[in-house]
């Protein structure tokens, strides 16, 4: 996470010297020379992205997976059965997600639990990051520079927050479910900052200076709830299923960026302060997974449901081993048999 982070930041310096250099970020900006620079932005960034993939493409060696469990249909099989094979091929992933689901449902209760309080508080996270800087936008009325400096202090200090949060982890001996609970708690308190504006005292993101704020305190706790999230989820994945249960937990997360957006836009069209509504949307949604998680989570008690998945998983793969090697053997000793009883025919 924390390389990931720092590529986002030189990214972004490299972006905003592409902004500055083409006048976009000066006070007096016609609209179209801000549009130009924010296009050479997504094309520098494009770029940035497809020569990294091609690096990374050229020094990954290959893992192949388990072969498809249906077979390709022959050169001579009907337009129906290549058509089949093939939607089998493209829904293949959904249904394999489909049934991972079903086995944390049916087997692995705290991971279930796990992914539906992470599919609330990841869908809280990012309508964090849009609605802060929409509501930068529209009621602090900040331009394309401040908005720069903003998005720059986001994974700059998720950076920062990453190390201190490990450090904070190692220094008092933390557990995992502990930190992601102590983070959510923190983060709580930047929608409830945003809920003072209805108090009237000239607080709650009614200043530009709160918006520098929130993106110091948004990046801390991002960075260390992000790596902290997976490493315990990791303990509630059975040994040896990793690849398809964190399919699964990617799908948690971005499945729900829909959700707040949604929310947050209902609430802007019913009323004048929707915005500022939407931060109690956002206080519940970091407070009720808190709780859950403090009080019926435990890491414990997760880690040995996913070990006893597993070695009930590997005993049915040994039982149906043993089944076929036992097909196999009474298979050679009559075909044995027939070749005896042949040559002596003859």
């Amino acid at each position: 996470m924390t390389w990931g982070y720092a590529g986002g930041v030189l990214m972004l310096l490299v972006s905003g010297g592409v902004l500055l250099i083409s006048g976009a970020l000066a006070k007096d900006a016609q609209p179209h020379v801000i549009a130009n620079g924010y296009k050479f932005t997504c094309l520098v960034a494009g770029t940035w992205w497809l020569v990294g993939t091609l690096a990374c493409t050229a020094y990954m060696h290959p893992r192949p997976g388990p072969p498809l469990p249906f077979k390709k249909p022959d050169a001579d099989a009907s337009i129906l059965e290549r058509a089949r094979y093939y939607s089998r091929v493209a829904t293949l992933g959904w249904v394999s997600t489909a049934r991972t689901l079903r086995k944390s449902y049916t087997n692995l209760p705290t991971t279930f639990l796990y992914l539906i309080i992470y599919f609330i508080y990841s869908d809280t996270f990012s309508t964090i990051s849009s609605v802060g800087i929409l509501y930068a936008r529209s009621q602090l009325c900040l331009g394309p520079g401040s908005l720069f400096v903003v998005a720059v202090l986001v994974p700059l200090f998720a950076l920062l927050g990453n190390m201190l949060w490990l450090k904070l982890s190692v220094a008092y001996n933390l557990s995992n479910r502990f930190m992601v609970v102590l983070i959510l708690a923190a983060s709580a308190l930047i929608p409830a900052w945003g809920l003072l504006s209805f108090t009237g005292i000239g607080l709650g993101f009614q200043k530009q200076w709160e918006v520098y704020l929130l993106s110091v305190s948004f990046g801390l706790c991002l960075g260390g709830l992000q790596s902290y999230s997976r490493t315990l989820y990791a303990n509630f994945v059975p040994p040896g299923s990793e690849s398809e249960f964190f399919a699964l937990y990617e799908v948690t997360d971005k499945g729900s960026s829909w959700l707040g957006p949604m929310i947050v836009a209902a609430l802007n069209q019913g009323s004048s302060d929707g915005l500022r509504f939407a931060f109690v949307y956002l206080l519940v949604g970091t407070l009720v997974p808190t709780i859950v998680l403090f009080f019926f989570v435990d890491e414990t008690k997760g880690r040995a449901e996913a070990e006893a998945y597993a070695e009930g998983e590997s005993s049915k793969k040994m039982i149906v081993s043993d089944t076929d090697d036992g097909d196999d053997d009474r298979h050679h000793h009559k075909h044995g048999g027939i070749q005896m009883l042949d040559t002596s025919t003859i």
